[in-house]
């Protein structure tokens, strides 16, 4: 059980983001996401920072957290993470007045069909990189790619949400947590097939590539019916960032704002954001890009209202191949690419999401000034072309030494330069 004196710290908590929430600065960001996302003219860039769980254990370590009670928390985790934003980091992350209750629920993606990793024996903490171990090996293994089994528990649902409830209401408006994923079909390939397999196929077994490619776009299609059907899929949180690029709000993308019963909402895969890419093809031509990855990625992404295309891959040349996909809406620049081909092709027709690097972390003293020469290029092409801009420093592995010191530094320094170029 959570202890009253825990309730008490996280209402305290609550009570601090619920102020922030309301404040005219906050309001101010929220709207700017709507002229960035719904391709206004004149859209000032914004920027946000998301870290995953490696970098945030290094901002927050284990001794700086208060609750023992692991569902108190993690909702301590959420609470000083968005608190963090606001008042040290002070980037376009929107304060929201809610905090999420967890939904019960298991997937398994390909029914009796799991996947393997291999770590490196001195990855102690399973936090270094792996190798993907092909479990489709056989021609006949190609069976396996089956449809996915949900299970979802509406009774423990409820109870999840009753006791975040009595914890938080009337300071901040529960919703059941987000639950989203990208639609990844080449790279799921390649989790099943591993890398070499992967690049292989598309040269010595095109045809059967592609029969496992149309099978995994089913899966994915059945994936995301069932869990809206369920009423787990989605999110009424648009502050919540979109995979690796930034905030949701979009004219037509419904809010925790305009519902009644947010436990029994449904949020519809057509009113919300869907996100698809394939990192496994960044070395692959536009030509079988287009062909091993956007053919099939077309009838996922048909089912959602806007779309993000793109991740770490390098689509500066590529950018005609999105097109395909009819409601793309925002498209990843990542840090390898040319930012100004990138700007010059996208212009008004996308939200330029670029990616910041994250190697100007690693070294103990971070490396500023390689920092500001890569934003300063990214601002004066989007400039030149007139882009809606949003700059998201996602940081999955680690920011080294002085973590805190570093992003609030980096932070600093892309508002001193978004300010200066507009």
């Amino acid at each position: 059980m959570i202890s009253e004196k825990e309730k008490h710290y996280l209402r305290n908590l609550a009570k601090v983001l619920s102020e922030l929430s309301m404040t005219h600065e906050n309001v101010q960001k929220r709207k700017n996401w709507y002229k960035i996302n719904d391709l206004e003219n004149e859209a000032k860039p914004v920027f946000i920072n998301h870290y995953w769980p490696l970098a945030l254990n290094e901002i927050f370590p284990k001794d700086s957290y208060i609750c023992e009670n692991p569902k108190a928390r993690e909702y301590e985790i959420y609470l000083k993470t968005r608190l963090f934003y606001a008042k040290e980091l002070e980037d376009d992350n929107v304060m929201e007045p809610v905090i999420y209750s967890n939904v019960a629920f298991h997937m398994e993606d390909y029914e009796g069909l799991q996947r393997r990793i291999k770590r490196s024996a001195s990855d102690i903490d399973d936090s270094g990189a792996y190798e993907m171990v092909p479990v489709i090996t056989e021609c006949d293994d190609i069976k396996k790619i089956a449809l996915p089994k949900i299970s979802y528990d509406e009774k423990k649902t409820r109870e999840n949400y009753e006791e975040t409830y009595e914890i938080f209401d009337p300071i901040l408006k529960v919703i059941k947590h987000p639950f989203t994923m990208a639609a990844k079909i080449a790279d799921e390939y390649s989790w099943l097939r591993g890398m070499e397999n992967t690049y292989l196929d598309m040269y010595d077994d095109p045809d059967w590539m592609k029969d496992a490619l149309e099978r995994i776009k089913k899966n994915f299609i059945s994936r995301f019916t069932i869990l809206e059907e369920l009423g787990i899929w989605g999110t009424l949180d648009n502050s919540e960032p979109l995979g690796s690029a930034g905030l949701r709000y979009a004219t037509g993308v419904p809010d925790f704002r305009t519902v009644d019963d947010p436990l029994q909402y449904k949020v519809r895969l057509s009113d919300s954001w869907g996100f698809t890419c394939a990192e496994v093809f960044n070395c692959v031509s536009g030509n079988m890009h287009d062909e091993f990855s956007f053919a099939y990625d077309k009838d996922v992404m048909n089912l959602f209202k806007y779309i993000n295309v793109g991740c770490c891959e390098v689509l500066d040349h590529k950018v005609a191949l999105a097109k395909s996909l009819s409601n793309t809406r925002k498209l990843s620049v990542s840090e390898w690419c040319d930012p100004e081909y990138a700007a010059k092709e996208i212009g008004k027709q996308y939200v330029y999401s670029y990616r910041a690097a994250g190697t100007h972390f690693v070294p103990d003293q971070w490396n500023k000034e390689g920092a500001i020469k890569e934003i300063k290029s990214v601002l004066e092409a989007t400039k030149a072309h007139n882009c809606n801009t949003e700059i998201v420093l996602n940081i999955g592995g680690t920011l080294g030494a002085n973590p805190r010191q570093k992003v609030v530094e980096w932070s600093q320094m892309v508002r001193e330069l978004i300010n200066q170029y507009y």
